[in-house]
């Protein structure tokens, strides 16, 4: 077998036994055994990082035989090894240690019991993240928005508790151990080809740019609302909050599923063969947040495409105010992804994995772009409709673009937060 064919399946077994362990890890599936999926990462990544497989890939290349499948995943493999590769003992040493202790703090992060103490029964109401994002935008009581953001806020001690700091210091000691500033500088230049240096100076240019903007909208929000419109368990609320009732009935939560199909087959999306598992429903021990993954990177094999196998979750609520557009546009973001890494028709399985050197800007911009479809004004006159199939009306429509475009500059300094922080 060739090297180029012998990359190919090695590469696919261990990615994809690291994927399903993932995928059982995150959604806390029955039978998961604790480790399994550090012990398939750590395989994974003594295969991803390992120079003298950069040596062997680069020697290939300077062959004159090759044929120009091979050439084109050679090159693929040449440049995924490259962001990958980890050469200093120590550094491969903390970078296996870092995936145990990530591990740790997944698994305590996943058995945290979240929740509120409601105001008027005193009693503890359960809770997910989701569940109580939604009540701090909707509840017209401004107590039970405190108590909903107070519980929210016991993250922050239990991760401190549970080694996270630990991890940020072990990945910054990775990140100057291979050259780098630190972990952050390390990630954004493998993943998009330039530094921290570079990616602040165009974050810098869009945090002054939206600086006046929020502010101003800040203040006359308080005018309006009062000087405590700008606190955080009330800013969602009142910018937020009222238009989410009046569209939650054109959101209806069982119809979610049904328009994204409908949309996405009228775009002319298609998947070419690709499986999709769908977890959409929010449950205790499964993970708080919507992503999309691809265990099976779809691929180009001697001629033959071999499709994708793609898992993608969301946190749906039932019943909840404003969970109907949450879940509806989490499967636009995610199916958009999906879309993207089903689409991929290159030789090697390189090409279509979601990790270095795939962009995260570059993976995210057809999700993105679907996902901001759901805010449409042409796409909501034409599929958001009540459960008696009335449109939603013109004023409506209007009171929407009116209220994102006062506030986007807020919302995208809320994206900010992360990079800066």
């Amino acid at each position: 077998m060739s090297l180029f064919q012998d990359l190919n399946s090695s590469y696919l077994a261990a990615h994809v036994a690291k994927e399903d362990a993932f995928w059982a890890q995150k959604m806390g599936l029955r039978g998961y055994v604790a480790g399994t999926f550090e012990r398939a990462e750590n395989e994974l990544r003594h295969l991803t990082s390992d120079v003298d497989m950069l040596a062997r890939v680069r020697r290939e290349l300077e062959r004159g035989d090759l044929s120009a499948e091979e050439r084109t995943g050679l090159e693929g493999w040449r440049q995924f090894f490259e962001a990958n590769v980890i050469e200093p003992d120590e550094a491969k040493k903390i970078a296996s240690d870092l995936v145990g202790k990530e591990g740790e703090l997944e698994r305590s992060r996943a058995s945290m019991k979240l929740g509120y103490v409601d105001p008027e029964s005193g009693k503890r109401v359960d809770s997910d993240y989701l569940e109580l994002a939604l009540v701090i935008r909707t509840a017209a009581d401004e107590a039970k928005r405190r108590a909903a953001h107070a519980g929210m806020g016991e993250i922050e001690p239990h991760v401190l508790s549970h080694g996270f700091l630990e991890i940020v210091r072990m990945r910054n000691r990775l990140g100057r151990l291979l050259g780098y500033e630190d972990y952050y500088d390390y990630k954004v230049s493998r993943n998009e080809g330039f530094g921290k240096k570079k990616l602040f100076e165009l974050l810098d240019e869009l945090e002054r740019g939206t600086r006046e903007p929020a502010k101003r909208a800040i203040e006359e929000l308080k005018k309006e609302k009062g000087q405590g419109a700008g606190e955080a368990h009330n800013f969602g609320f009142f910018t937020s909050g009222a238009l989410t009732q009046q569209l939650d009935p054109y959101f209806g939560f069982e119809s979610a599923l049904g328009r994204w199909g409908r949309s996405f087959m009228a775009l002319g999306v298609r998947y070419h063969g690709a499986s999709l598992t769908l977890d959409l429903l929010s449950r205790p021990g499964k993970y708080e947040n919507g992503f999309m993954h691809g265990p099976f990177p779809g691929f180009v094999d001697r001629g033959t495409y071999r499709p994708s196998r793609i898992n993608f979750t969301s946190l749906g609520s039932p019943g909840q105010v404003g969970a109907g557009y949450v879940m509806v546009q989490t499967l636009f973001h995610e199916g958009g992804h999906a879309a993207h890494f089903s689409n991929i028709f290159m030789p090697a399985p390189c090409f279509a994995q979601e990790f270095a050197p795939t962009s995260v800007a570059y993976a995210e911009t057809q999700s993105m772009f679907m996902d901001s479809l759901v805010s449409d004004v042409d796409w909501r006159a034409r599929y958001a409709k009540d459960r008696a199939g009335k449109p939603m009306p013109r004023e409506l429509l209007e009171e929407a673009v009116r209220r994102k475009q006062r506030f986007m500059a807020n919302g995208v300094r809320q994206l900010l937060v992360v990079p800066y922080v």
